[in-house]
């Protein structure tokens, strides 16, 4: 078992958030989910590593969900720089790209109704057990993954269950530097934490008051 703090001190490059995001999506196992304030990044290794991920699961399920953004597009319809574009729209381009090419048998791409969801949390499960999950300040945006040589300095915290998945390679190919290896208070805490917040998401997701679904056209 396991917590760490993954820390983005570098700006050049891909970062530790990214890298051990694609670690924890190619787990195996049949849900994944994907939350974000902002989301846009369209990443073909983050796509196939989702789809190897979800290999041989005849139960697969995606489910993204963001919306720091208004209910509708906010940019003119005819502007031709897609870098102006509004988050809202971004977040619509993320969704055709992930509905297109994520092999799964069930996607749930989710908007926030009230345009309040602001929390970065990615989580993996297996026969409905979360297992590995990163929560913390990274978008899923090219800034935040360092995709294209910008962005921010970003902290997240990792929390992985290894008894439920052996040999986890998390944190490896780190520097010593990207991350801050911490004890558990007490023998299960990565479990419960795991719980919880898998409990708190999905209470979330599934209450139609809070959410809608993106369209898919």
């Amino acid at each position: 078992m396991g917590i760490a703090i993954l820390f983005r001190k570098n700006l050049e490059g891909t970062s530790p958030f990214y890298r051990e995001l694609n670690k924890l999506v190619l787990c195996p196992g049949e849900g994944l989910i994907l939350s974000s304030g902002f989301t846009g990044v369209q990443d073909f290794s983050l796509r196939n590593n989702i789809n190897l991920g979800f290999r041989g699961y005849n139960n697969s399920q995606l489910i993204t969900l963001s919306g720091n953004f208004g209910s509708q597009c906010t940019c003119k319809s005819d502007n031709p720089n897609p870098s102006n574009k509004c988050h809202y729209d971004r977040y619509i381009d993320f969704v055709h790209y992930m509905n297109q090419g994520c092999h799964c048998n069930q996607k749930r791409f989710l908007i926030d109704t009230y345009g309040k969801w602001h929390a970065k949390i990615s989580m993996k499960t297996r026969d409905n057990v979360p297992f590995a999950m990163i929560v913390g300040s990274s978008n899923l945006s090219k800034s935040a993954l360092g995709l294209n040589g910008s962005g921010n300095y970003e902290s997240d915290v990792l929390i992985w269950r290894d008894d439920y998945f052996p040999n986890p390679n998390f944190l490896e190919g780190l520097n010593k530097h990207e991350y801050w290896r911490l004890s558990p208070y007490y023998q299960g805490q990565e479990a419960d934490l795991l719980n919880s917040q898998h409990n708190d998401l999905l209470e979330y997701i599934n209450n139609n008051n809070k959410v809608h679904y993106a369209p898919l056209q």
